[in-house]
């Protein structure tokens, strides 16, 4: 029998966004390789900074595309940290099982 395919990407989500040319270490504990040993991986990342192009028709500055940019009203929405610190949803997770209360809480 053959070995089955070694994952070759991997998916990180991220509460906040990352800060442009700021470094950053990436950890992975854990990882199967492709001889199938499980090792650990830490290695450096940055965030590109963020490239505006100029408007050739419309006239908007790129000032004022990266300002409509950050006024997306989602902004406003609490974190799910902050909505599990709250007393009505504290008592939710007294009920039922945490995973439960957090696939309720991050609809997606």
């Amino acid at each position: 029998m053959s070995r089955p395919m070694a994952t070759s990407t991997a998916t990180i989500k991220l509460r906040r966004p990352l800060t442009p040319k700021v470094p950053y270490r990436v950890r992975a504990i854990g990882i199967r390789g492709l001889l199938g040993r499980t090792g650990n991986s830490d290695r450096p990342f940055h965030q590109p900074a963020l490239r505006l192009r100029r408007e050739t028709s419309g006239g908007a500055s790129p000032l004022r595309l990266l300002q409509s940019r950050m006024t997306d009203p989602r902004r406003d929405l609490p974190s799910v940290n902050a909505l599990l610190e709250k007393a009505g949803v504290r008592s939710l997770l007294e009920q039922h099982p945490r995973r439960v209360v957090l696939e309720a809480v991050e609809v997606p």
